[in-house]
């Protein structure tokens, strides 16, 4: 085994860098290989709570001649019961597998022999996190792995521990950055508020600058105007209809044969009856210019997790991007009454974190058809 303090500071640093590495711990297992002089080495790990299963191997040129050695694996041969492991105990393919019954065992004889791998030790590795790995490592026949192999192994193990925490914890963030990439894509949308006569109580920038274009919608007085008098009928229906209570939600798409096109999602957040309050919204106007973003629908949302019509028009602002208090305002209401609809939303969709409500609303509810 080369155990030199410069083999040994480099596996360490391979070990830290391959938290961020792509893939991850590919130089690792390299220096894990050349550490045990061994013909083959492999690292398997999967996150909290999935089923994604990454690897990373590393194989000397004897080996790679058979090709990648993964192609030849059978798992319904791997006689290793990987989750009842013990952690950071390094196992033998001998604890596995009868000595009177190995010459004869399909997982040696058609796997792990012909490639070379005449020997293997595995060790588990798990952290609290729930992050679970194996390492694993093979010699020739003639190289068994002796008690300082075993040792030695065990040590990397408890240090990759961490390494295997942080990568969780990056792979989380990561998951985090993702659904909040599909936030920017989704803030193409506008917003507009309107009150219970159908006048404009608010309208975001991005929905005023389509509004200030003039070429498809916009402000006439106090109220919403299609440029084209088809357009304008429809809209007069929709909003008619949503104000009287007659619909919970309409979708339109105007100047479709303009070459531009204006989505709108009209969505009633309070009921025909209700007392108006100052400032108050009746209904939420979604809006996206040329179907750069599909708009959710928040009586799909609705329907899907048994939410009142501001918890779920609150939902999508969130998804939207909105921080809370900025969702609070355009719904009419206090931040702390908005915090308390999340609370009912949170538990609802079962889900803890305003990341995983994100991944919820755009992975849960399709297009307005």
């Amino acid at each position: 085994m080369a155990d030199a303090p410069s083999t040994v500071d480099g596996l360490y640093a391979a070990m830290i860098e391959g938290i961020t590495s792509d893939p991850p711990w590919g130089a690792f297992v390299d220096h894990l290989r050349h550490a045990f002089g061994a013909s083959h080495a492999n690292v398997i790990f999967r996150g909290v709570g999935s089923s994604q299963v990454y690897l990373a191997s590393s194989s000397n040129e004897e080996i790679l001649r058979f090709g990648d050695p993964s192609g030849r694996y059978d798992p319904s041969t791997d006689p290793i019961p990987y989750f009842e492991m013990q952690p950071f105990v390094p196992y033998r393919i001998e604890d596995f597998i009868e000595a009177d019954t190995a010459d004869d065992h399909p997982f040696l004889r058609d796997f792990l022999y012909p490639l070379g791998f005449g020997t293997l030790v595995i060790c588990r590795v798990k952290t609290q996190s729930g992050m679970q790995a194996w390492l694993s490592i093979t010699r020739c026949q003639t190289e068994p792995f002796g008690a300082q192999d075993m040792a030695y192994l065990n040590r990397i193990s408890s240090h990759f521990a961490s390494a295997l925490d942080a990568f969780g914890r990056v792979k989380e963030a990561e998951d985090s950055r993702d659904a909040y990439a599909r936030v920017v894509h989704a803030r193409a949308a506008g917003v507009a508020r309107l009150d219970q006569n159908g006048d404009v109580l608010h309208v975001d920038a991005k929905a005023r600058n389509w509004l200030d274009e003039g070429h498809i919608i916009r402000l006439s007085g106090q109220r919403f105007s299609a440029c084209a008098p088809d357009d304008e009928a429809r809209l007069i229906r929709a909003t008619s209809r949503i104000l009287g209570g007659q619909a919970d939600e309409e979708f339109l798409v105007l100047g479709a044969n303009s070459g531009e096109s204006l989505e709108m999602l009209l969505f009633r957040v309070s009921e025909p009856f209700e007392p108006a309050w100052t400032q108050a919204p009746r209904v939420i106007v979604y809006m996206c210019m040329n179907g750069r973003e599909t708009l959710p629908s928040p009586q799909r949302l609705r329907l899907k997790f048994g939410l009142t019509r501001r918890e779920a028009a609150l939902a999508i602002l969130l998804a939207r991007g909105l921080t809370l208090g900025h969702a609070a305002t355009d719904l009419g209401i206090s931040e702390q009454t908005a915090r308390a609809y999340l609370r009912q939303i949170f538990q609802k969709a079962g889900v803890s974190r305003q990341a995983d409500l994100v991944r919820q609303v755009f992975g849960s509810i399709g297009a307005i058809a």
